[in-house]
């Protein structure tokens, strides 16, 4: 069990965490873009590095949270963090971030 959930977050280009999870990547940056929710508004694509099947890997975190916003902002790139996630949906979702 879990092999089909495995493989989704492994071919997907997004960083996927289920609530309480956490992970240890590299911080490369981030752009702002294009809310695919609402055209009209922008927001951050931040981008991870992330060993995978002992392959380096990007992964994409989509996120408007200002908290999001102010934890990254002072963390230089290139630099590891720990992403940990809690809530279960796209309305009660945040993540900490801390340098590590």
């Amino acid at each position: 069990m879990g092999e089909l959930k495995d493989f989704a977050n492994k071919i997907s280009k997004y960083l996927m965490l289920g609530d309480k999870e956490s992970v240890e990547v590299i911080f490369q940056g981030f752009k702002f873009g294009e809310n695919p929710y609402n055209t009209e508004e922008k927001t951050v694509f931040y981008s991870f590095g992330i060993s995978q099947d002992g392959e380096n890997v990007t992964k994409i975190l989509k996120s408007r949270a200002q908290r999001t916003m102010r934890d990254l902002d002072p963390i230089p790139i290139g630099s590891k963090v720990k992403i940990t996630r809690y809530g279960t949906g796209p309305r009660d979702t945040e993540y900490k971030i801390e340098k590590i």
